[in-house]
């Protein structure tokens, strides 16, 4: 009975184990069979090129299309072959004329090693430079057109288009890109460099003028010129000598006065002055130098002569009180104002009188009003030359030689 008993449950335990074995193989198929992609799964993979099975290339993928959707080009880097593939197609494309697809791939190409971008646009700038030896300007003109497009405030690329312009006999326009250069720049080395070759570049320019006697030209390019550099002695000077050489040599005077506190160009101005002298309507006066004042010989009313000490400082042309006693004797002379001048010892009380004719050299002026003061340190001269006379005329001081060159004053 009890060996019964033993062989039924042997039997129960074996068919367990049998039960047993067979889930676990189930669950082990449907495991596998869970990871294993299906025939539909495939098929969409394959469409969609990503790979099977494969989180994290999936999440790579994902990271990569993330970031294409918020990063510009700055974020792809070449490989090496890549890169050198890149400038051979670049090189090429700038060898065979092609400028705007290679400037394009330069810019690709200096994203990723600028170091290399640099050597291959020192490549283009010294073939550009061959270019205008050559004459082959066209080449040269397309070749800025296209870089400007990329790069429009590179200076290596503004210095080939000044040599370009020099070489089309444009000097202005050189000028221009040299100005803008020295404009914005915030290098004072640069800026002095820039402001160095303008003053270079202009004085060739005046010098191939000069050698063709083109006057007018040289008048036209200096005033350009003074528009920037109002002051700069060498263009005042072209242009007083070039206006000098023209039929109104009388509008030389301005410059030449303006240029008279330069010590350097005493002896220029002075030859300048000789020339304009034999002008006509110009008359150049002696004067005599008492330190660093000038004394002009005039006359009033026609024979009575005086010696007055020229000051541009002031309006009215001034006489002393002992020389309108001389005057008074020989004429019948009324009293036009009295009037109050701050002198440099306060306030003092005077009176004008009118003078028929006042002339020095050549020139005269009627009915000219001059005052009638107390000048007791005045011992040298009889009174000041004023502005009142003066203002009817170009004219300018000859330092050196003790000149005052006067020109009648025709425009308005």
């Amino acid at each position: 009975m009890s060996l019964l008993v033993n062989l039924i449950a042997l039997v129960f335990i074996f068919n367990l184990l049998l039960d047993g074995s067979y889930l676990l193989s189930n669950s082990k198929t449907s495991d596998i069979a869970d990871l294993k992609p299906s025939k539909q799964q495939l098929a969409t993979q394959k469409g969609t090129n990503q790979p099977v099975n494969s989180a994290k290339t999936t999440l790579n993928n994902s990271s990569k299309s993330s970031a294409s959707a918020t990063l510009d080009k700055t974020t792809v880097a070449f490989s090496t072959i890549e890169l050198e593939k890149l400038v051979n197609k670049a090189a090429q494309a700038f060898n065979q004329l092609n400028f705007m697809l290679a400037f394009e791939l330069h810019e690709q190409i200096q994203l990723d090693n600028q170091v290399l971008a640099q050597k291959l646009q020192d490549t283009w700038i010294n073939k550009t430079y061959q270019w205008l030896k050559q004459q082959r300007f066209n080449h040269v003109k397309s070749v800025l057109e296209s870089v400007f497009i990329f790069s429009p405030y590179h200076k290596d690329w503004h210095i080939v288009n000044v040599a370009l312009q020099k070489a089309l006999n444009k000097p202005q326009e050189a000028i221009k890109i040299y100005r803008e250069l020295q404009l914005n720049t915030f290098d004072i080395d640069e800026e002095e460099w820039f402001l160095a070759q303008i003053h270079t570049l202009a004085q060739q320019t005046l010098k191939s003028y000069r050698e063709q006697y083109a006057w007018h030209e040289i008048i036209d390019f200096v005033l350009w010129l003074l528009v920037d550099e109002p002051n700069y002695p060498p263009y005042l000077w072209a242009l007083a000598q070039a206006y000098a050489h023209t039929e109104n040599a009388e509008y030389a005077l301005p410059y030449l006065q303006q240029l008279s506190q330069y010590d350097d160009y005493q002896r220029q101005i002075s030859a300048l002055y000789q020339k304009i002298n034999g002008s006509e309507g110009i008359d150049v006066i002696k004067l005599k130098k008492i330190n660093e004042h000038f004394l002009v010989d005039a006359t009033l009313n026609g024979h009575l002569p005086a010696t007055l000490m020229i000051d541009t400082g002031a309006s009215l042309t001034v006489i002393s009180s002992e020389y309108y006693q001389q005057l008074s004797q020989n004429y019948d002379i009324e009293i036009k104002r009295t009037i109050t001048l701050n002198t440099a010892g306060g306030l003092q009380e005077a009176f004008t009188i009118m003078i028929d004719d006042f002339r020095i050299g050549e020139h005269s002026i009627s009915e000219m009003e001059i005052v009638v003061l107390d000048l007791a340190h005045f011992a040298a001269s009889d009174g000041l030359l004023g502005m009142n006379f003066l203002k009817h005329f170009r004219f300018a001081i000859d330092q050196e030689n003790a000149n005052l060159v006067l020109e009648q004053n025709l425009l308005p």
